[in-house]
């Protein structure tokens, strides 16, 4: 039976969300919360970092917008 999280697109929401209420996040405790792969959580950091949507860092994400607010 699939996971909740098998669709990359449920993943990047949930990889939004967590920006959304962190500010940044690793992505080994992606891998860990999703159950997915790090290549998996690479793949969709990628995306959304093309869509301008976070910007990736080595090892994890940061929130565009949290980004913006540090550096003012």
């Amino acid at each position: 039976m699939p996971g909740k999280f098998d669709n990359a697109s449920t993943r990047q929401d949930f990889i939004l969300h967590q920006l959304q209420e962190a500010g940044e996040v690793s992505i080994e405790e992606l891998c860990t919360s999703l159950e997915a792969s790090t290549t998996a959580i690479r793949r969709d950091l990628d995306d959304l970092e093309q869509r301008s949507l976070l910007r990736g860092t080595r090892g994890s994400a940061i929130s565009i917008s949290f980004n913006r607010k540090v550096s003012r």
